[in-house]
């Protein structure tokens, strides 16, 4: 009886120790490593978005440009626009011979991005730690399934 209950003893030392060791490697690595990968995230989604619009303004110029030309008309504050609706537009056209680099737009995704850095960095330090805890009690879980313990 008395080695059963050292079997156990062992056993449930055993998996304290894991289990501290885990929570303590989660905390570590999630509080260093969540931010950078939150970050680099945030990266990817810039370098996404601006290389979508890079690419519209190249691939479809025509169709771009008629956006363009569209959007500059209907933010016009002539009261009699629907009077002279043809030329509006040719006088558009002749200010805008071509749609211009979308550098505002590219401009303003790099501000968003930049306004998003500490929100994410915040979200980093408490979802980083939080996954690796998730994967390490998962891991437990399934391997005291194996074990039969």
């Amino acid at each position: 009886m008395a080695d059963a209950m050292d079997f156990v003893n062992k056993g449930v030392w055993n998996m304290v120790i894991r289990s501290f060791l885990g929570i303590s490697r989660a905390l570590i690595l999630g509080v260093l490593m969540g931010p950078i990968y939150k970050i680099v995230a945030c990266s990817e989604y810039l370098n996404q978005s601006n290389y979508e619009l890079i690419w519209l303004w190249k691939k479809y110029p025509k169709r771009s440009y008629d956006r363009f030309t569209a959007t500059l008309w209907a933010n016009s504050l002539s009261n009699n626009r629907w009077r002279c609706v043809g030329a509006a537009c040719i006088d558009i056209e002749n200010r805008f011979p071509s749609e211009p680099f979308p550098t505002l737009k590219i401009v303003a995704n790099l501000v968003l991005i930049i306004l998003t850095i500490p929100i994410s960095f915040a979200t980093g330090l408490i979802q980083g730690p939080l996954f690796l805890m998730r994967e390490h009690f998962e891991y437990e879980q399934t391997k005291t399934k194996d074990t039969g313990c």
